[in-house]
């Protein structure tokens, strides 16, 4: 992303602290921090507009989508969003339908509303698969037919390994950078004429002012030790 460097270069400047592994996805690092924190037994809240960090969803974790102001924290308001009572039903959603954002297609005739009627009938695509192979259950319906089919399987795996974050390699302390400035609003604001930000250059303190909140109340010791304890505390995060 030719973006990025310009985009760290400006978060430092407002002095927040950031954290890249070069080897990871920042969706990887949320994960795999969110899972250490909870397990500290602090409250973790991902704020993100993007859907597939529901993943993160267990008890002690919720979500807030800032643009649209919607916070999942239960179970049922996960359902009423997406379709998925947990974490583990919201990847397997994902995986049968696919993810035209990126480029990855799903189980053909399987959509958003099939999906989750699937794994309501059955509890979870592998005991689908495995009902079917036990000869218990005869698919009829052409999605049924399209998921149990070497295909089908085949396209839900792949995607299943590419999209399923508890899959990925398990990180390190070493691995992550961490990096902090103090705050230096002249040069964020010299980088915003550059960028003809003219939004934030009107009232430069509508932006900078909650960014110099959140750092006053920083205290970033949670977070440094849930790093260094990554890998450590490798069982299966709680399900709604």
């Amino acid at each position: 992303n030719q973006q990025m460097p310009y985009l760290r270069i400006m978060l430092a400047k407002l002095g927040l602290m950031q954290l890249h592994d070069p080897n990871a996805e920042a969706d990887d690092i949320g994960h795999q921090l969110g899972k250490q924190l909870v397990a500290n037994g602090h409250t973790v809240k991902f704020l993100t507009g993007d859907h597939d960090w529901l993943q993160n969803l267990q008890p002690g974790a919720s979500w807030l989508d800032h643009r649209t102001d919607t916070h999942i924290c239960t179970p049922e308001e996960m359902e009423a969003a997406v379709g998925a009572r947990n974490a583990r039903h919201f990847v397997q959603i994902k995986a049968m339908v696919g993810d035209t954002s990126d480029s990855i297609e799903g189980v053909a005739k399987i959509g958003e509303k099939t999906a989750p009627k699937i794994l309501a009938d059955f509890g979870s695509v592998e005991d689908f698969f495995a009902r079917v192979d036990a000869g218990e259950f005869e698919p009829r319906l052409v999605a049924h037919k399209n998921l149990a089919s070497e295909e089908g399987r085949a396209t839900y795996r792949r995607n299943l390994q590419l999209m399923d974050l508890s899959l990925a390699p398990v990180l390190s302390a070493e691995s992550i950078i961490t990096s902090r400035e103090e705050p230096d609003h002249p040069t964020f604001l010299d980088w915003c004429e550059n960028f003809q930000f003219k939004y934030f250059l009107q009232n430069p303190s509508r932006l900078t002012g909650p960014f110099d909140e959140i750092i006053r109340r920083a205290d970033y010791s949670a977070l440094l030790q849930a790093i260094h304890q990554l890998g450590e505390n490798e069982e299966e995060e709680e399900e709604f």
